[in-house]
């Protein structure tokens, strides 16, 4: 009897056809997971965390073993769990999927039926559909149910280029690359791919791609959390306080953008007019890492110095923030359609103004005016203080702005 992880899947397998219709085999199998329903399509094209429901079933493990490989897995089982380097109590590296799915990887690696070309993409097959049954487990621990859309938004467009997700764009993309990676002749696992021999580093490859997707899920889903308890914080207090105009902000856009850009140039100089205790409130809420009485003093120098000369960048602040949120909201119209969506907004427009990393050179300009009246105004010399108080003053624009008719 075989006594290691290679003896048994050569006892078992060895006489399975590593050839082109395997091949095809394995790359049905990959897109009729990927196009199995409407969840599962919007997943693996788009970026969201948690929105869709996917899930890697009992079926399609049947279906990778009766269909895919044509083996019979229960006497395969037996055999791996008889072997002293598997233990049932540790499910990921007992889990017979996984382990006949890094055999695979080895095994058509050392194909001779296969051109070079023909074994990369079904290695990349391979590797692509063992991430996937990892992550859908991962789903399954953090979502019982699923995330709130407008928020799973916010955390994507939140998300720096540090993030693996934010690079590659969609999770496919994502898979796809970090199938490449696995494959790789320079892959840390590459040695166990095209020997097999060592059993521990086999276990090892099994823990280390499931680790390294869960990081891709932790860091994003703890993003998420802070987004969710942080619009729950701004709904509970702007459901109340306050009544944004809606879609009527929307529907003349040139005359309204206009009418709002002039009404917030307007009462910016009367310190009364400008700053409304319900509006801070809000934004405080919004930015709760802000000190409100720095918060204050910011908005305090915005009214005390609007319109000198040594000032002008107040004034162009309030033009650029608007064109933007006008901009912006014409392709979200669906935010302002009631009073219950100030929340959205709020967090969507401040993921955008903290987002780490900015290509649109609007949003560039607006931080660097913003930066310019936080240095002027506020002493503290933290940097994440003078972030907070630079974001709280762009929202604290585009919300007293779309006020303009609650307070007329």
């Amino acid at each position: 009897m075989a006594s290691t992880i290679k003896g048994v899947f050569n006892d078992e397998l060895g006489d399975l056809e590593l050839d082109p219709k395997l091949a095809k085999r394995l790359s049905h199998f990959k897109h009729a997971f990927i196009n199995k329903n409407e969840d599962h399509i919007n997943f693996f094209g788009g970026n969201l965390l948690g929105v869709e429901i996917v899930r890697y079933l009992q079926a399609d493990r049947d279906q990778w073993f009766s269909e895919v490989l044509d083996i019979d897995d229960v006497t395969l089982t037996e055999k791996l769990y008889s072997l002293d380097a598997i233990n049932e109590e540790f499910k990921r590296t007992s889990d017979v999927v996984n382990l006949t799915s890094v055999w695979l990887l080895h095994a058509l690696y050392n194909s001779k039926r296969l051109t070079a070309s023909e074994k990369e993409k079904a290695m990349i097959d391979v590797a692509y559909m063992l991430q996937v049954k990892f992550i859908t487990s991962i789903f399954a621990h953090y979502f019982k149910f699923p995330a709130d859309k407008e928020i799973a938004q916010a955390v994507y467009e939140s998300l720096s280029y540090k993030f693996a997700l934010k690079r590659a764009g969609s999770w496919n993309a994502l898979f796809i690359e970090r199938s490449k990676d696995i494959i790789a002749h320079n892959s840390i696992h590459f040695k166990t791919i095209k020997d097999f021999n060592d059993d521990e580093a086999i276990l090892y490859m099994i823990t280390d791609i499931q680790g390294r997707i869960r990081e891709v899920v932790k860091k994003m889903y703890a993003v998420l959390i802070q987004m969710r308890d942080d619009k729950n914080r701004i709904t509970s207090t702007s459901s109340v306080a306050l009544t944004t105009d809606g879609e009527m902000i929307l529907k003349d856009r040139q005359r309204n953008f206009s009418t709002y850009k002039r009404y917030i140039h307007e009462i910016i100089p009367d310190r009364t007019t400008f700053i409304r205790d319900e509006v801070v409130s809000v934004i405080t809420d919004a930015m709760h890492t802000m000190s409100p009485k720095l918060f204050l003093d910011v908005l305090e120098h915005c009214s005390a110095n609007y319109g000198k000369a040594n000032h002008a960048e107040i004034g162009e602040l309030c033009d650029e923030t608007l064109l933007h949120a006008f901009d912006w909201l014409s392709a979200n119209k669906a935010l302002l359609r009631n009073q219950a969506d100030l929340g959205k907004l709020l967090t969507r427009l401040r993921s955008l103004y903290m987002a780490s990393r900015m290509v649109d050179p609007t949003l560039l300009k607006m931080r660097d005016l913003a930066d310019s009246i936080v240095e002027k105004s506020s002493t503290s010399k933290n940097k994440a203080m003078q972030a907070a108080l630079r974001t709280g003053l762009q929202l604290y624009i585009v919300l007293r702005t779309f006020t303009m008719n609650y307070y007329s």
